[in-house]
């Protein structure tokens, strides 16, 4: 399993996050689909060797992109929500998959979306993460 799919399927079983929906595109229509979080692997530097307990490590950016609505703060509580969740992986084993850190990568920060309906509104907010 890749990490994307593990975050997502962590995230989906979070009660914090309960009536959000999640995935990696967004959909076409988000009425019926709001909170939702499109959640994408950003860069990153695979393969660093470590020197403790030998296996390889790798650290990655997470953003989490959040359309919610009907106020733009309504986005950004949901967006703080998501990225609060990610930051208590560390030590979490996600199908086989060992988050070792995470740490903030940006805040919460509102982005316009000109092909959302009036009413949804989108922020965004990353997380560094090293997993082995």
């Amino acid at each position: 399993m890749d990490i994307e799919t593990a975050l997502l399927d962590f995230l989906r079983t979070a009660p914090a996050l309960d009536g959000f929906h999640f995935g990696t595109r967004r959909p076409p229509v988000l009425a019926d689909r709001m909170p939702f979080v499109q959640l994408t692997r950003t860069g990153g530097v695979p393969s660093l060797p470590t020197w403790r307990n030998g296996p390889v490590i790798e650290r990655f950016g997470m953003s989490a992109l959040v359309w919610a609505g009907p106020d733009p703060i309504d986005a950004r509580q949901a967006c703080a929500a998501v990225l609060a969740q990610l930051y208590t992986l560390r030590s979490t084993v996600l199908d086989g998959i060992t988050v070792v850190r995470t740490a903030p990568l940006s805040g919460v920060v509102p982005i316009p979306d000109p092909d959302a309906p009036e009413g949804v509104h989108r922020a965004t907010g990353a997380v560094l993460i090293t997993a082995r």
